[in-house]
């Protein structure tokens, strides 16, 4: 049987709150840690999806090796910003 990824988070999300909570993580820390992974899961954009899209929006108009580089350069600078990925505006997209 195959589950989709973002339903099989949903499953394995109560385990992981029993489980950090076990371990001695507070919490207020258990909840804002998995809330991350909720709604990495529930927007479908990880860093791979991220990077992909963004350089299929950026190759048309910078070619390949100017799209990959900067797709990099806003890969760097959105890292730095401790926002989550799933949050991450891809050129083009609302």
């Amino acid at each position: 049987m195959t589950i989709p990824a973002d339903q099989l988070i949903q499953r394995l999300l109560p385990a992981a709150h029993q489980g950090l909570e076990d371990a001695g993580v507070l919490p207020e820390e258990v909840d804002e840690l998995l809330a991350v992974i909720e709604a990495r899961a529930a927007a479908g954009q990880t860093g791979a999806v991220w990077q992909r899209q963004t350089l299929a929006a950026l190759e048309p108009q910078l070619g390949r090796e100017q799209g990959l580089a900067a797709m990099f350069e806003r890969y760097l600078e959105l890292q730095g910003t401790n926002v989550p990925v799933h949050t991450w505006p891809v050129p083009g997209r609302r």
